[in-house]
C-alpha cells in the first residue's frame, strides 16, 4: 500500500510515544498554538490564505485563486468547502475542535456566529468558542438545539483508538454511525450537518478509517439522514481535482504521492 510521507511521519511519532505519555503529549500539542502552526503544512496555508476572498462568495467548488495544490493535504479542500457553506445560522456546533488548524478556527470565529460551540474529548480552551468536553456519541445538548453542525475530517476517527490525541474513548465497531445519529439528534428540523471524510477504497488504519461508497451509504442511512449535496476530490501529481465518486473506488490513502488522504468526500446532510 502506498503511503504519503506525512502519514508515515505521524505513524512513526505515534509509535515512539509510550502509551502512558500519549495523553499528556497530545494535551501539550493541543494547548500550544506555535506548535500547531509549525506542524501545519506550509503549502496548505499558502493555498488557504489565497482562498480567503472566496469563502464568503457562495458555495466553494474548488481552488479559485490559481494557487498550485501539488504537495498539499486534503485540508485545502475540506476547510474552504465547509466554511463557504455557512448560511447565517445562529447556533453552530463544531465537532473535534481541539486539533483543528488555527486557520480554520480563525475563519470560523470571523463568521461572527451568534452562538459558536465546540465539542471534543481532548480538553482545550479556544477563545471565541464555548468548548464542551464530551464524547460525540453522547453529547450533553438538548434535542434540536443547533442549526448547523460542522464535522471536518473527524467522524472517521470515532470508534477507533485515538490515544495519540489524548482521547480515552471506548472502541466501537459502528462509532461513526452512533456519532452521526447524535449529531442528528441535536440538529434542528431544518438544520444541516457539513461533513468531510477520506473516501475511496475502504481501509482500516487502526486510528481512523477511509470510507468507500458502501461504508458511506451505511453511515448516512444508519443515522437516518439524507445527502443534500456531495462533492468528491482526488489528489493527482499536479494537485487536487473535483471528480465523480465512482472514479475513486480503488483509491487508497496516500496514493499518487498525496501527503495524507488522496481523495475526500464533502457533503451536506439533512435529517
Amino acid at each position: 500500500m502506498a503511503t504519503g510521507p506525512l502519514k508515515q511521519a505521524r505513524e512513526r511519532f505515534r509509535g515512539s510515544v509510550p502509551s502512558t505519555l500519549r495523553a499528556p503529549v497530545a494535551a501539550f500539542f493541543s494547548r500550544t498554538p506555535f506548535l500547531r502552526g509549525f506542524l501545519a503544512n506550509a503549502k496548505d496555508l499558502d493555498v488557504l490564505y489565497a482562498e480567503r476572498p472566496f469563502l464568503r462568495a457562495g458555495p466553494w467548488h474548488g481552488v479559485r485563486s490559481g494557487r498550485p495544490t501539488a504537495g498539499t493535504t486534503e485540508r485545502v479542500i475540506e476547510i474552504p468547502w465547509v466554511l463557504s457553506r455557512y448560511a447565517g445560522e445562529a447556533r453552530v456546533l463544531d465537532i473535534g475542535s481541539s486539533f483543528a488548524l488555527p486557520f480554520y478556527l480563525d475563519e470560523l470565529r470571523a463568521l461572527a456566529i451568534p452562538e459558536l460551540r465546540g465539542v471534543d474529548l481532548a480538553p482545550r480552551t479556544i477563545n471565541g468558542m464555548r468548548m464542551t468536553r464530551a464524547d460525540v456519541r453522547a453529547m450533553p445538548f438538548a434535542d434540536g438545539y443547533f442549526d448547523l453542525v460542522l464535522c471536518v475530517s473527524t467522524i472517521e476517527h470515532i470508534g477507533f483508538v485515538n490515544d495519540i490525541y489524548g482521547v480515552d474513548a471506548p472502541k466501537e465497531s459502528h462509532g461513526d454511525i452512533a456519532a452521526l445519529r447524535e449529531m442528528r439528534r441535536v440538529l434542528s428540523a431544518e438544520g444541516r450537518v457539513l461533513v468531510t471524510v477520506p473516501f475511496g477504497a475502504a481501509q482500516d488504519h487502526g486510528w481512523f478509517q477511509q470510507f468507500d461508497e458502501a461504508g458511506w451509504r451505511a453511515l448516512v442511512d444508519g443515522a437516518a439522514m439524507r445527502e443534500n449535496e456531495s462533492e468528491c476530490f482526488a489528489y493527482r501529481a499536479d494537485g487536487w481535482h473535483r471528480v465523480d465518486a465512482a472514479a475513486l473506488a480503488a483509491t487508497r490513502y496516500g496514493d499518487n504521492g498525496a501527503p495524507s488522504a488522496a481523495s475526500v468526500r464533502c457533503a451536506v446532510l439533512r435529517a
